[in-house]
């Protein structure tokens, strides 16, 4: 790994086997953050809701550029696991031994707008398959009469795209509310989910992550939280 990689990691607060870990590390947990924020791939993997770590923390990140190139995003039967996925696997390993829960930082509640969905819904608009998973409106332009992307973003901020909440009710920002995130993006996040805690696929969480934070989580509907945790067995 190089000088640059591994400033990179240490700022995440892993060992590379250089540095020690706690003697005794009781219930200690360490929470990694925009892992996934990759901008040398921004075209291809997602800003939040990634199957991905970002490739530059990987051994070759030409090798898992090219195999991302051949993945379809939205079908998890072709994702593969880079070089730098597996760099990420090993180290949850190494924390395990050491008594260390791992607890990733997602966001169920939007993506950015380079992510692969909002990309493909920007382009194909009404005919888009995407075009469910956000809350969003799709008009005609009262000048050109050409369709456009209307969407306001979450909390009015247009850089990140709110999902699509539904069966909503009582709905107040920052506050539980009833509902559940569409279907089809809710398979997504549940597939990204399992990718995670169980990445061998053995129906067992030991292998992988310990937990996620996940970011506005007062944003996200009752019933989709519900759900995740009664799935995932999540704290």
């Amino acid at each position: 790994m190089n000088n640059t990689n591994e400033k990179i990691w240490r700022r995440f607060a892993w060992s590379l086997g250089k540095n020690s870990l706690p003697e005794k590390p009781g219930n200690q947990r360490f929470i990694f953050q925009s892992l996934e924020r990759c901008p040398f791939i921004t075209q291809i993997r997602c800003k939040i809701l990634s199957s991905h770590i970002d490739i530059t923390l990987g051994e070759s990140p030409e090798k898992d550029l090219e195999w991302l190139r051949h993945e379809n995003p939205a079908d998890p039967a072709t994702w593969v696991w880079t070089t730098a996925d597996q760099k990420f696997i090993s180290v949850i390993e190494k924390l395990h031994e050491e008594g260390v829960r791992v607890i990733l930082d997602f966001s169920w509640n939007h993506t950015g707008t380079s992510f692969w969905a909002f990309s493909e819904l920007k382009n194909n608009l009404q005919n888009s398959f995407y075009k469910d998973w956000y809350e969003v409106d799709i008009v005609d332009d009262p000048e050109t009469g050409k369709p456009q992307l209307c969407y306001e973003g979450w909390l009015s901020v247009k850089s990140i795209p709110e999902l699509n909440k539904v069966n909503t009710e009582g709905k107040i920002p920052g506050h539980p509310y009833k509902g559940d995130v569409h279907p089809d993006a809710k398979k997504h996040i549940f597939h990204v989910t399992r990718r995670w805690m169980d990445p061998n696929q053995d129906g067992k969480f030991g292998d992988g992550i310990d937990g996620m934070r996940l970011d506005v989580a007062e944003h996200v509907p009752v019933g989709f939280l519900e759900r995740f945790q009664e799935i995932y067995q999540i704290n």
